[in-house]
């Protein structure tokens, strides 16, 4: 059953100051639910890199509160909240970030040994992930030998690899052609699906609206919608 994950409640963020201050986000509430993969969709400049800062914990509101998992942030101090992050927070960037000196497992596996796990362990556990998306067979490879669509999927798993309940994907089909976009697109709406993880897509990308439960949009630092996504009534 879904539950609330993410609330926003009368979040604010203004960059400079006097003259110079400029408003990026107003005044936003906003609600995520687990079980569910949401779009987070608006024109360059519209707030949304902001509001999805914030909701990594990345960035501190000016006012507002925001709650993850039934847990305000407000009330954590700046290494409560790296902890907090580190362990239920996993993100998954638009240049994806992978190592090319390290194999695709140690890619994986990263966070984990970043975390104090033994490598050994975390080696054995990167491999599982990796059995999940049919790519153990290329463990030892680097991910240079990997297609776009299949570093997308390195990048998504080693996000999850802490057991990570909020999963945040920027722009993850921009690079990609539509078949790729679509594989990745089923593969985070299956994660979200099968589990009570909560995936937010940060995107532009009009193609990949039906796939969303749930579209929320904002523009000139305002949500503008939010609510169930009826295009994907008609799949």
């Amino acid at each position: 059953m879904s539950k609330i994950s993410v609330s926003c409640k009368d979040i604010k963020k203004s960059y400079g100051t006097g003259e110079n201050k400029v408003e990026a986000l107003k005044k936003t509430n906003l609600e995520i639910n687990s079980g569910e993969l949401t779009l987070l969709v608006g024109p360059s400049g519209s707030g949304k890199t902001t509001l999805v800062s914030i909701i990594a914990t990345i960035l501190m509101p000016d006012d507002g509160e925001l709650v993850l998992l039934d847990r305000s942030m407000n009330t954590l101090s700046s290494d409560d909240k790296a902890i907090f992050r580190c362990k239920y927070i996993g993100f998954v960037f638009q240049s994806l970030f992978l190592i090319p000196t390290l194999t695709i497992a140690e890619n994986v596996a990263l966070p984990l040994v970043i975390g104090g796990m033994e490598e050994k362990t975390a080696q054995i556990k990167a491999l599982d992930m990796l059995e999940k998306v049919h790519l153990a067979h290329r463990a030892n490879e680097t991910t240079s030998n990997l297609s776009k669509g299949q570093q997308q999927r390195v990048a998504i798993i080693r996000a999850m690899i802490n057991d990570a309940q909020i999963i945040i994907c920027d722009e993850p089909t921009s690079s990609l052609d539509h078949a790729s976009g679509f594989e990745i697109m089923e593969f985070l709406r299956a994660i979200a699906a099968n589990s009570t993880r909560t995936v937010l897509v940060v995107t532009h990308d009009q193609r990949i609206f039906s796939y969303a439960d749930r579209i929320i949009s904002i523009s000139d630092g305002e949500i503008t919608t939010q609510g169930v996504n009826d295009e994907k009534k008609l799949l």
